[in-house]
């Protein structure tokens, strides 16, 4: 969720949801912070489902209504698996991590480090008075994320979790209701905590350090300051170089084609958003860059009402329905929108209903193979 609201509530500091980037990239931090904050409808649509998981009264579309309702299945299945389906959730808040700068024998003032916003919070205190929690963190959108194991902004939930509520023991959750799996489980113990704390302090002290350096690559995809970085730039130029040199690619490595690949997907990301950066300049501006301007987007022709059209044509060339409906072409996720208020049911159970509806008059047709990361 990428928005200039949520920028504020993170003060300029580094965060949960953007520890795995400050790790691999101290630099991109202050890179960042000289960089606007700008939203996409993928973003937007992660906010909507968000704030309804959070129990905000938003209108969802079906796929985002089904997502909701499938988090909170398996939501009720993972608290039911490690215990907790008693307890009576915490949701959407942000914890910071908050130390004491000591700027001379009578000024302790406290800093804000890091900080982290969690959107389950489940805590439970044992007979013997052992402190558990589980966080739960869900992916509402399409995408690969790492594991909860290997998360690094379920790690940081973690280790705010234990440090606000005096946990010492924390399960935390990665629910992802459009993959495989849908979630993954990870534990932290006192052992893990110490472990944790001492990588994470490291990686945002790094990232406080004078020049902190700048190493591009995958992490790069949603940092504000892809767009301004001179490495990533200079990344983005040596793959366009590598690609089109003149050696062919069939005397190449296999690691240095596969090393290729994911670099040229980098570069497409790097130079998209500088594309869109210079359209908005010349919006802004029609002077502002040399030999370019905005021209007016290519004019097309639309019916913006079949039942009219058909009419118009059914007494002037004697058109009957079944060679009209022939020409049109139907769109399943309109259709099922009319389903659903014709219907008056939503989610899952209009999802369902509306497949069975339609499955004997459609059949499935497969795109064109696509590369993809192993």
């Amino acid at each position: 969720m990428k928005s200039s609201e949520t920028e504020d509530v993170r003060r300029g500091r580094p965060s949960a949801s953007s520890m795995s980037r400050v790790f691999h990239c101290p630099g991109s931090c202050a890179l960042e912070r000289v960089c606007p904050s700008t939203d996409t409808p993928d973003s937007l649509a992660g906010t909507q489902g968000h704030a309804a998981l959070a129990g905000e009264d938003v209108e969802l579309d079906g796929r985002l209504e089904l997502t909701v309702e499938e988090c909170e299945r398996i939501t009720a299945n993972i608290t039911r698996e490690t215990g907790f389906e008693t307890v009576d959730p915490k949701k959407e808040r942000r914890l910071w991590w908050i130390d004491v700068v000591k700027n001379n024998k009578d000024d302790h003032s406290p800093h804000e480090v890091f900080s982290g916003q969690f959107d389950r919070l489940y805590l439970h205190r044992n007979k013997d008075l052992t402190n558990r929690a589980l966080v739960i963190d869900f992916k509402t959108l399409y995408g690969d994320h790492d594991p909860a194991v290997s998360n690094w902004q379920l790690r940081t939930l973690a280790l705010l979790v234990a440090n606000t509520y005096e946990v010492s023991d924390v399960t935390v959750a990665l629910v992802q209701p459009w993959v495989k799996g849908q979630f993954t489980l990870a534990h932290y113990g006192a052992k893990e905590l110490a472990e944790a704390r001492e990588a994470i302090l490291a990686a945002v002290a790094a990232s406080d350090a004078p020049n902190a350096p700048r190493r591009p690559g995958n992490h790069c995809q949603f940092c504000k300051g892809l767009a301004i970085c001179p490495e990533a730039q200079a990344r983005a130029e040596s793959v366009v170089l590598l690609a089109t040199a003149p050696k062919p690619l069939a005397e190449r490595h296999p690691d240095e084609l596969g090393n290729m690949l994911g670099w040229i997907s980098f570069a497409e990301k790097a130079i998209e958003k500088r594309k869109s950066e210079i359209k908005a300049l010349l919006f802004a501006d029609p002077n502002s860059v040399t030999g370019w301007r905005m021209a007016p987007g290519n004019e097309r022709r639309v019916v913006p009402n079949n039942a009219e059209l058909f009419f118009a044509l059914k007494d002037e060339i004697h058109l009957e329905m079944g060679e009209f409906l022939a020409a049109c072409k139907v769109t399943l996720g309109t259709l099922s929108k009319i389903h659903k208020e014709k219907t008056r049911t939503k989610g899952k159970a209009q999802t369902e209903a509306f497949d069975a509806l339609i499955a004997p008059h459609v059949k499935l047709v497969q795109n064109a193979p696509s590369l993809e990361k192993i």
